[in-house]
């Protein structure tokens, strides 16, 4: 059964790769510690999960990054299954063939791009998914690819999260300042 085993999801020759982020405190941008994960198959000894490093975090950027990992490392032609909207159409710019230019991450789009293009166009494929299992119609597989990626991001974001005790202060005087702002 390959659900339970360390092989590849191979389709049409590509190898199906589950990539995410996570950002738990969105709200608080200086709370942030993002997560990324690359899921290979459950039990692959691929399967990666790591914080974002640098001073820009965000659930976005942590994608992109997630995406740059497998590109990375991939060592069969690979499919991407990918729910953020942006970092697929990023990756499809890169395709195209189209220029970076004014792109956010250009950074890690820039690592991206030097990898696809050394592997070859046609070494990555890229699927727009969906998240959490909310189109009922989506293959089930590929619901448990995004959803295994999205476990390893948490657990990535989780791994250099910030004391509770200190997201909490930080909370409470943000609020505090917010109520003295609308008092002026």
């Amino acid at each position: 059964n390959l659900l339970d085993s360390d092989e590849e999801w191979i389709v049409e020759g590509y190898m199906r790769v589950g990539t995410d982020g996570a950002e738990p405190n969105q709200a608080h941008p200086q709370l942030r510690s993002s997560g990324c994960g690359c899921y290979f198959s459950p039990g692959h000894s691929h399967n990666t999960q790591f914080t974002l490093d640098g001073k820009a975090q965000g659930s976005g950027r942590a994608e992109v990054r997630a995406v740059c990992r497998v590109v990375a490392w991939a060592w069969l032609p690979t499919e991407l299954l990918v729910d953020n909207y942006a970092a697929v159409q990023g990756f499809k710019r890169i395709r195209a063939g189209r220029t970076l230019k004014g792109m956010s991450n250009l950074d890690l789009w820039t690592r991206i791009k030097a990898g696809v293009v050394a592997k070859g166009l046609d070494f990555f494929r890229i699927l727009k998914v969906t998240s959490h299992g909310k189109n009922p119609n989506q293959d089930p597989k590929i619901t448990a690819w995004n959803d295994g990626a999205d476990l390893l991001a948490v657990a990535g974001a989780r791994s250099r999260a910030i004391p509770p005790a200190l997201v909490c202060a930080t909370k409470a005087r943000y609020d505090i300042a917010r109520v003295y702002h609308n008092m002026i």
